[in-house]
């Protein structure tokens, strides 16, 4: 059966499972759980989270974050990064992350207009 991934902007609808998320110790050097970071991004104009669903249950979690420290000054300064990327332990491997990817176009294109 094929299952649909999307990506969706995020809302409290979502913090029970993002809450639960869980990473093994050495992601944690690329990344950070969703509870740790979405209380910023939202409250950041120039951060968009965004949540990645498997038909409606949330399997990952990422930031579109336009102005970025890492970007200022630099050739890329008007780029769009992608920041806090993770998929729960439980859905990893299953190219969940790819989806970010496949369907960003549409998101960077929303972010850049704001």
């Amino acid at each position: 059966m094929h299952q649909v991934i999307r990506l969706t902007e995020y809302h409290e609808k979502y913090d029970e499972a993002l809450a639960n998320f869980s990473l093994t110790g050495e992601q944690f050097s690329f990344t950070a759980l969703p509870a740790e970071v979405i209380e910023e991004a939202i409250s950041n104009p120039d951060k968009v989270p965004i949540v990645i669903l498997k038909e409606e249950t949330p399997v990952g979690f990422f930031i579109l974050h336009k102005k970025s420290e890492y970007a200022e000054g630099k050739k890329y300064s008007n780029a769009i990064l992608i920041r806090a990327l993770s998929i729960t332990l439980e859905h990893q491997g299953r190219g969940y992350a790819r989806a970010p990817c496949r369907q960003s176009v549409h998101c960077f294109s929303r972010l850049s207009q704001a």
